[in-house]
């Protein structure tokens, strides 16, 4: 019956350093979720806007009161417009662009 003793030594060592940096260890696990909760809730906040979504229904109000020749002319002149990334110069007609002439 010859059992060592340095395997529960050993083994209560690492199990109390264990025990005592465990909540350090989560502590900066939580600090690290909460400020990226944090900066994730603000950028989110920019892009899509206060109220979460980010679609200001207003100006819809609008675009539904303007004429049929208004609309049109709103259509023509934001034809060019694809959102907020996706800005696209405006296409000039060919019968526009003086060096597209034929002889």
């Amino acid at each position: 019956m010859s059992q060592s003793i340095l395997k529960p030594i050993l083994f209560g060592t690492l199990f109390g350093a264990l025990a005592f940096l465990m909540p350090f260890f989560l502590l900066k696990v939580l600090f690290f979720f909460l400020i990226a909760g944090v900066l994730f809730r603000v950028f989110a906040r920019r892009r899509f806007g206060p109220r979460g979504g980010g679609y200001h229904l207003a100006f819809a109000d609008r675009i539904r009161n303007m004429s049929d020749e208004e609309y049109a002319a709103f259509k023509n002149r934001y034809q060019h417009c694809r959102g907020r990334y996706g800005w696209q110069e405006p296409q000039t007609p060919a019968s526009d662009n003086p060096a597209a002439t034929t002889a």
